[in-house]
């Protein structure tokens, strides 16, 4: 028990090291959402009801994290004066608090309590778990209810009664409705029902209690989406059937070319030991196919959806807890090895090297010290402003009219750009995006910026690179 409570203690401390530690920080311009939902969140000031985004009724994701974000903010209002996205990061924070503990627990169950220390110790570690966990987006927020429903079936599957099966129910729904990414879970009561209906020799009425399940789901969501459904049919329907298309293979090359990418891209995300101790455990999982059946389920239906996707974290971070379970499997077999001590100090740090480089990537300043920039400057000749990128949201965060680079802005205007995000919005073949680069170009040979800012930190997961911002001044 006093091993158990040291355990606790030292992952609590990395946790609150690794999770609080200059959360107030400003946006990653390679994953700057958190603008976008900070002003659903402020919509819900001038109409709870429903909730707005760029002037139009938002109902691309569920409501559930946005409304947490705005009683949290209306609770402590203090929390804008530390970080204009705090309330939503604590939101992420806390989630993820939760999924460790789930998952310390889920271990621990499985195999002894140095196992669920080591796991969870790399589970904290774990790149893009640590960088989402650390922003004011969904993903966090859905594994948690994500791993909450799964966590709950695997205790009660074997022994389902009225009880059980609606809190379940209740569970899978939460899940749903904190990102409809979560509907991929039914896959679990889904197999058991079908094992128990076609079974030849049914001993239990356990198929019933699943079937009683999806009733349950069905009926708490569909009380749910029936307001949002009024407002925007086509979007729910577009958002859970276009789920299941995504399991029609229509082209398996481009399947598999999406496959390979996120096999390349996965050391990166995921740090070379987690993505290689991951697909070891994978293999080793089959040994005891029953015991592990409910995590290969999901990882299967996992990787068909984000493989019939496009290469992108947010869709891939959906199995990553369950990669985490496979991983622990590896180290429960390394622990065997006589090397075992020095091989665990090898994969630690190389993990720890690559968390911090998803750390270290949510603790900008640059855009909001270019931005601040460029108001004191405004401030006293009032020229037009110019961007290269997110010329939308930097325009709500500075509540000046900021436009898209064009040739005018040569003649009289400040100009905003960057090194990293401009390389990815210039390179668009719209025509608009293509004027903003001939002017980019010309401007730098043509100008030297009247203020620069060298930002020394990556911008994982997108890039491990540094970033340049740069501000130029045209007057008449």
């Amino acid at each position: 028990m006093k091993r158990k409570k040291l355990y606790l203690l030292i992952l609590l401390s990395i946790f609150l090291i690794t999770r609080l530690l200059f959360l107030n920080s400003g946006l990653n311009v390679l994953e700057p959402d958190e603008q976008d939902y900070q002003e659903i969140v402020q919509s819900a000031e001038s109409k709870f009801w429903p909730l707005y985004w760029q002037g139009q009724p938002y109902f691309e994701k569920f409501p559930l994290f946005i409304y947490l974000g705005f009683f949290l903010g209306k609770l402590f209002p203090f929390l804008f004066k530390i970080g204009p996205y705090l309330n939503l990061r604590l939101i992420s924070v806390v989630s993820f608090f939760g999924l460790s503990l789930l998952f310390f627990k889920y271990i621990e169950e499985r195999a002894d309590t140095k196992s669920a220390f080591f796991s969870t110790l790399f589970l904290l570690l774990n790149p893009l778990l640590l960088f989402y966990s650390r922003q004011g987006t969904f993903e966090t927020f859905f594994l948690f209810f994500g791993f909450l429903f799964f966590y709950f079936f695997e205790q009660h599957k074997k022994a389902l009664d009225f009880k059980k099966t609606a809190f379940l129910g209740i569970l899978l729904a939460l899940a749903i409705l904190s990102k409809h990414i979560n509907i991929l879970l039914i896959i679990l009561p889904a197999y058991y029902f079908l094992e128990e209906l076609l079974g030849r020799k049914r001993k239990s009425k356990k198929w019933i209690w699943f079937l009683i399940l999806g009733i349950l789901t069905e009926a708490l969501l569909l009380l749910s989406i029936v307001p949002v459904y009024l407002y925007s049919k086509e979007l729910i329907l577009a958002q859970f059937i276009g789920v299941p298309r995504q399991f029609f293979i229509t082209s398996p090359k481009a399947f598999f070319a999406i496959l390979w990418e996120f096999l390349k891209i996965a050391p990166f995300w995921l740090s070379w030991p987690i993505a290689i101790g991951s697909l070891i455990g994978i293999g080793l999982s089959f040994k005891n196919l029953k015991g592990n059946l409910n995590y290969l389920l999901i990882l299967a239906i996992g990787f068909i959806y984000i493989n019939s996707y496009y290469v992108t974290p947010r869709s891939f971070i959906f199995i990553v807890p369950y990669l985490m379970i496979s991983f622990s499997l590896f180290l429960q077999i390394l622990e065997k090895s006589k090397l075992y001590r020095p091989i665990l100090f090898m994969i630690l740090s190389l993990t720890f090297l690559q968390a911090k480089v998803a750390f270290d990537s949510t603790r900008h300043i640059g855009l909001e010290l270019l931005l601040e920039k460029a108001k004191q400057v405004h401030q006293k000749n009032h020229l037009p402003i110019f961007s290269t990128f997110e010329e939308d949201k930097l325009s709500k965060i500075t509540s000046l009219d900021i436009k898209l680079l064009n040739s005018e802005a040569t003649k009289s205007g400040l100009v905003l750009t960057d090194q990293r995000k401009t390389e990815l919005m210039l390179s668009l073949s719209q025509p608009s995006f293509k004027q903003a680069n001939q002017a980019l170009n010309w401007i730098k040979e043509n100008k030297k910026p009247i203020w620069e800012y060298n930002d020394p930190f990556p911008h994982f997961p997108g890039s491990r690179f540094p970033n340049k911002f740069y501000l130029y001044q045209f007057s008449d």
